[in-house]
């Protein structure tokens, strides 16, 4: 799963969240280079809602807790161009 997926989702549920997820929704959607770097504890403080906030956000959009989002930004941080098998070999 990639960034672009979360962003959707968030986007897509924005309206229909309570306040305080939507605050949440806001950060993740303004600071992604935050959420693989920083705590969920300081992306809570920063986006000025509680820790626990950030992990029924991330519930809401489908996942188990609010590690698996900064999981998957992470990922896209390591590896910011996914390659095909084909496009690797084209390198070669």
């Amino acid at each position: 799963m990639e960034p672009k997926i979360i962003r959707e989702r968030l986007t897509a549920d924005y309206d229909e969240l309570p306040r305080q997820m939507q605050q949440a929704a806001r950060y993740v959607l303004d600071h992604p280079a935050d959420i693989p770097l920083l705590s969920m504890r300081r992306q809570a403080k920063e986006a000025g809602v509680q820790p626990a906030t950030m992990t029924r956000l991330a519930k809401r959009v489908g996942f188990d807790g609010y590690e698996a989002i900064r999981d998957i930004y992470a990922a896209a941080l390591r590896d910011p161009v996914p390659q095909t098998f084909t496009a690797k070999g084209g390198a070669q």
